[in-house]
């Protein structure tokens, strides 16, 4: 992830962008990047979550400490 921030960046310079468009984007791609990773790992495996209760699922879904990514 760092060579191809580094990479960007250096590729915008040449284009006449400021490097640091390129690092403030960065910092948001990288949080819908997990936010995505757990979004879909919750989809793949949803009967984990399922509660009795709405709110318990939602808790449930929203636990990242308990694991649980998809990362390919």
């Amino acid at each position: 992830m760092m060579s191809g921030l580094w990479l960007a960046a250096r590729r915008a310079r040449q284009a006449g962008l400021h490097p640091d468009t390129i690092f403030n984007l960065a910092t948001w791609l990288i949080v819908a990047g997990v936010i995505g990773a757990r979004g879909f790992y919750v989809v793949e495996y949803w009967r984990e979550f399922v509660r009795p209760d709405p709110m318990q699922t939602l808790q449930a879904v929203l636990a990242v400490a308990g694991g649980g990514i998809v990362l390919y």
